[in-house]
């Protein structure tokens, strides 16, 4: 209960606290219990009762130290003080990462289109949900003139900070390229050659560009 209503440097445990029992069980459930509330918080467990096959599924628990009874003091203290330094480390490297990425999608959001401009006689409606915070997900509608819009829709493969890096890089060079007079298969063309000139080997991007001309009614796509 305590864990759940705040935040703890380090937490020190004794696997065996039931009188009727040195399994070392009750400690595993509860460090279950509390990996599910904090998964960053720092574990040290203390048993009179060790064995090697506790001692591994402890430490399967994510347990950063297991220590037999009797203990030594200077060891022990050690052991805390040490712990509290690496759990702040991870803490603040977890909450500085968590930043960067609601920074990321942030940033993302807002390249994708908001308002979209719809020519008369046409509709168009999207959604958007990133399966994490960033990804490689673009989609685009580029008002080209009065009458015809430029739609892109691309997806770079992976997940994450580098997919989100790279398509960002797509949209810049999609924006670049887009105009009234630029066919779909002109425009994919120069994207891809310049694309193909700077990814990496395991990197590729999938596609699809199209200009809806409202005043004929066609829509030419690659």
């Amino acid at each position: 209960e305590s864990i759940r209503n705040r935040d703890y440097d380090v937490l020190l445990v004794d696997l065996n606290y039931a009188r009727d029992t040195t399994s070392g069980q009750e400690g595993l459930d509860l460090l279950s219990s509390v990996r599910a509330f904090d998964k960053s918080l720092p574990v040290i467990a203390m048993t009179a009762w060790g064995s090697v096959e506790l001692a591994v599924e402890a430490m399967r628990g994510d347990l950063r130290e297991f220590i037999q009874k009797p203990w030594d003091n200077d060891y022990l203290l050690g052991l805390i003080e040490a712990q509290i330094v690496q759990g702040r480390s991870v803490r603040h490297a977890e909450s500085t990462k968590s930043q960067e990425e609601d920074e990321a999608r942030s940033i993302q959001r807002a390249l994708m289109p908001s308002d979209v401009s719809n020519p008369d006689g046409f509709h168009i409606s999207h959604d958007w949900r990133p399966a994490r915070h960033v990804g490689g997900d673009y989609f685009d509608v580029l008002p080209l003139s009065e009458t015809s819009r430029g739609i892109c829709i691309a997806d770079v493969v992976g997940k994450g900070m580098p997919a989100a890096l790279l398509m960002s890089n797509v949209q810049a060079l999609v924006h670049a390229y887009a105009a009234a007079d630029v066919a779909p298969e002109s425009l994919c063309r120069k994207v891809n050659r310049t694309l193909a000139s700077n990814i990496p080997d395991n990197k590729f991007v999938t596609l699809f560009y199209g200009i809806l001309d409202a005043g004929s009614g066609c829509f030419a796509y690659t």
